[in-house]
């Protein structure tokens, strides 16, 4: 017989089972890149786009919400995340990146 624990919903949906994965922080990235520089690769060791790693993008700068629409995230080759200034506009673009193991 198994071990462990199930939650479940008053429907009788398993909503929570110690075989599922659990979400992870690994690490944060901050700087800046420009047009003369995008695209850029930044490595991160052991990323992988196989499923089981993930980023978030979407956090705002000093307060700045607009701040999270100037560079995309994207895997690159296997270990590298790859940044791309969304615009044309010139100048430096700051960005900051959770990253997480799933």
């Amino acid at each position: 017989m198994a071990y462990g624990l199930q939650i479940f919903d008053a429907a009788g949906n398993i909503r929570l089972d110690t075989g599922d994965k659990y979400i992870r922080y690994h690490s944060t990235l901050s700087g800046t890149i420009t047009q003369a520089t995008s695209p850029v690769s930044i490595a991160v060791t052991g990323i992988a786009d196989d499923g089981t790693w993930g980023f978030s993008s979407d956090i705002p700068l000093d307060g700045d919400y607009s701040s999270t629409d100037d560079v995309a995230v994207d895997f690159g080759a296997v270990g590298f995340l790859e940044l791309t200034i969304q615009h044309t506009d010139s100048g430096d673009f700051a960005y900051r990146i959770q990253i997480f193991r799933i």
